[in-house]
């Protein structure tokens, strides 16, 4: 085959998310899962040359009712809370575990979906898409925190790990909260774009 064949091949393989090319290190088979659709507001990192942004590929690990008190308690609120939580891989490396907080009345496609369709699944898109909320301002705040056990353990590092946790409130066009989520951002040599 022609070279110029051969690196179409590897160029539609890896826009279909079926490899992962890194340059100067090869092709490497992924697990078939496409990264989530741009654009992102919070979790942006810049590759090496700081020119463009990472690929981010997402997983959810659960989904479950909330009946605690927590962060997210000053913005959501109701009798039916769920927290989703996810695993973000940024370019297939760094691993960023985050916890999303929703009203399930309000977002009934959230927190009824299977969750395996759920993963790849921009959320912001689909909460615009699905029940016309187009998310038209966020708060963010961040800390620094050392990480539960259980956080540590899903995203790959060594227990009691301390990073960034990134708060994060979206609101919609009439200034009411729809969702809030943390992320747990373990150290790193990625850079995170903040605007």
């Amino acid at each position: 085959l022609s070279l110029g064949t051969v690196q179409r091949a590897l160029r539609m393989l890896a826009d279909d998310g079926l490899i992962l090319r890194k340059h100067g290190s090869g092709n490497y088979v992924t697990d078939g899962h496409l990264p989530m659709n741009a654009p992102f507001i919070h979790v942006r990192f810049l590759d090496a040359a700081r020119e463009a942004y990472l690929p981010i590929y997402s997983k959810v690990l659960s989904r479950e009712p909330v009946k605690a008190e927590g962060e997210w308690s000053r913005f959501i609120r109701g009798d039916d809370v769920v927290c989703i939580e996810r695993i973000f891989a940024i370019d297939e490396g760094l691993r960023v575990y985050t916890h999303l907080y929703i009203d399930a009345e309000r977002l009934p496609s959230l927190a009824t979906r299977p969750l395996a369709e759920l993963n790849g699944v921009n959320f912001k898109d689909l909460i615009k898409r699905e029940h016309r909320l187009p998310l038209t301002r966020f708060s963010e705040n961040l800390r620094v925190a050392a990480f539960e056990p259980h956080i540590c353990k899903a995203i790959g590092v060594k227990k009691g790990t301390s990073g960034a946790v990134l708060e994060i409130v979206a609101y919609d066009s009439q200034g009411a909260p729809i969702y809030f989520q943390d992320l747990y951002i373990p150290p790193g040599e990625k850079r995170l774009f903040l605007s």
